[in-house]
């Protein structure tokens, strides 16, 4: 019922047709919707690849986005599309796009989720359920935005939709990290700047696992100055020194980006059971810290740390937790990993944390992309924005 393809050809339109045509050789049945990825650098362009999926696909709902690395069944890859299909008959996507997140990120959370829920069929707008099977939602969102304001995306969506499960991971451009930091697709058109839901309603078991490889360390503050993703000050003193302080580098030698990858901040949730991973990536002018999350004013923060070691079995641990929410085998998995946990973790490590998440799915359909920041729940938690972590989503074969 689900099938993956890529293509790594030069020509966006035959590669985008290649890709299609070999997801759709492993599946039968009638086309209900399409998951495509695709390299920023490869192809800049997404609407040729676009068409050439369209071409062979036909008008089914798509939903999709640019990357800093793909990932299929065989496992981690570059410059290149991936194309993955269903034809569950009891599974529909619906997609919906939001645009100008730069100007009103609530508004088109918002709005791309109900347009998603608009396009669903009219019978998978209220799905049966067993008296017992009351506390299981048949929805899931899957959310993919422009990078910058994934807080208040997220807090548009969870208006809309409440406390239905979302998981997703921000638009990449492989490493460019320039303006707009890649682009989102939504039935057959690209887009920037703009925020694409897919809503999957389905009568199969799904779980999803989120995890990170992150502990914490004795150096920590409070960060008493701080505006959006810039903290200014951490116990009155500028946060970048006291960063150095704290992984031993000096100030004027310290490479922010680098070392977050392997000491980010951390904040512990409300509950106590979970860090937040919040990736600094750069010191700034004024002798602050730029993040890729927001900080408030009064937020605990701790150095974290970890091993290769440990994103392999975090890797594992995802894969597990999405695996037991299944409650039996999965027929599919999606994967938003972090872009900079990839960078941490070279080629081998990722290829190593890839086996551990196969061992644990077993012989499945997975399609996936490198993220710039991960939107998920941490088991027992709320739904939110973070870094440096895995998110697996996967199609269970039991039925509600």
């Amino acid at each position: 019922m689900f099938g993956v393809g890529s293509s790594k050809l030069d020509d966006p339109y035959e590669a985008g047709k290649e890709a299609a045509k070999k997801a759709l050789e492993a599946v039968k049945g009638r086309l209900r919707f399409t998951l495509a990825f695709s390299s920023y650098s490869k192809y800049p362009d997404a609407m040729p690849l676009l068409r050439g999926i369209n071409e062979v696909l036909g008008d089914v709902p798509l939903y999709g986005s640019s990357t800093a690395g793909e990932f299929t069944t065989e496992g981690p890859s570059r410059d290149s599309v991936v194309v993955f299909v269903s034809t569950c008959p009891v599974s529909y996507l619906g997609v919906g796009v939001g645009e100008g997140v730069d100007v009103n990120p609530k508004g088109a959370g918002a709005r791309a989720v109900k347009e998603a829920i608009d396009w669903l069929p009219f019978e998978f707008r209220d799905l049966p359920l067993r008296v017992h099977d009351l506390i299981y939602s048949p929805y899931f969102v899957l959310t993919t935005s422009a990078i910058g304001h994934e807080e208040a995306v997220i807090e548009g969506v969870k208006d809309v939709v409440g406390v239905t499960p979302i998981v997703g991971g921000s638009s990449a451009d492989d490493f460019k990290l320039t303006p707009p930091f890649g682009y989102q697709m939504a039935n057959y058109r690209a887009y920037t700047r703009s925020v694409v839901v897919g809503v999957l309603a389905t009568k199969h078991k799904v779980g999803i696992g989120f995890a990170h490889a992150y502990e914490p360390t004795d150096k920590r503050g409070v960060i008493t100055r701080a505006k959006g993703r810039d903290i200014l000050t951490i116990d009155e003193r500028a946060a970048a020194e006291v960063y150095a302080d704290w992984v031993g580098v000096p100030l004027e030698k310290l490479n922010v980006l680098a070392q977050g990858l392997s000491n980010p901040l951390g904040v512990l949730d409300q509950n106590g059971r979970f860090y937040w991973i919040k990736h600094v990536l750069f010191a700034t002018a004024e002798g602050g810290l730029s993040a890729a999350a927001a900080f408030p004013t009064g937020t605990t923060v701790t150095l974290m740390k970890t091993t290769v070691e440990g994103q392999v079995e975090a890797t594992r641990r995802a894969a597990k937790e999405a695996l037991d929410g299944c409650e039996g085998k999965a027929m599919a998995a999606i994967l938003f990993h972090c872009a900079g946990r990839a960078a941490y973790l070279g080629d081998e490590g990722l290829a190593k944390a890839f086996k551990a998440m196969r061992e644990e799915l077993g012989d499945v359909p997975i399609v996936g992309f490198n993220v710039y920041g991960e939107q998920a729940a941490p088991l027992y938690g709320s739904v939110g924005h973070h870094n440096l972590t895995v998110a697996v989503l996967a199609i269970g074969k039991r039925q509600l």
